[in-house]
């Protein structure tokens, strides 16, 4: 959907091959690509006023997890039912679901904010509906970040990238 427009020094998006994910504006490096809705800045709202009322209800320690409102929300669904049937673990009391258009359209800005914000960890819950080029992009923006934190002096894992294919396999990964 994009190409480049050497001659002009810019690029092109092709509307009609755009999908709208926003993933393009989470990996350019200028910051020129802009994502029409949900802006980051609305979504950084809804990220502070979901740990802010998580840390004023005694909360600590908060892992956010960000995943598509398609595969991924189905995913924590089933794991819902299957922790009512006592067949799996659930969703930890740490762990804060937040449905994303895609999980591409949120990047190392917004994760950043998060654990200024409080949140220990920002996981990005990826299924096979995400393609491998931007998992890459994914996996490449938490290690930037990631370094950043390091160097701050921020010890641990503060971004992870999850990949699970059945409620099984996002219980099991949930759990550590």
């Amino acid at each position: 959907a994009i190409t480049s427009e050497k001659a002009l020094g810019r690029v092109k998006v092709n509307l009609n091959l755009c999908v709208g994910c926003g993933a393009c504006t989470t990996v350019c490096p200028t910051g020129a690509m802009g994502y029409a809705y949900p802006r980051v800045a609305e979504q950084g709202v809804k990220l502070r006023t979901l740990l802010a009322t998580y840390a004023a209800a005694g909360g600590q320690g908060a892992r956010l997890l960000l995943h598509s409102q398609d595969q991924g929300q189905a995913l924590i669904d089933e794991l819902g039912r299957a922790a009512q049937l006592k067949l799996m673990h659930g969703v930890p009391h740490d762990v804060l679901p937040l449905a994303l258009w895609h999980t591409a359209s949120l990047g190392i800005d917004a994760w950043l904010a998060a654990i200024a914000w409080g949140a220990q960890q920002v996981v990005v819950l990826a299924t096979d509906e995400e393609a491998p080029q931007y998992l890459e992009g994914l996996a490449q923006q938490m290690q930037v970040a990631q370094a950043l934190l390091h160097g701050l002096g921020h010890h641990g894992t503060h971004f992870k990238l999850l990949r699970a294919t059945s409620a099984q396999s996002l219980d099991d990964e949930l759990q550590i």
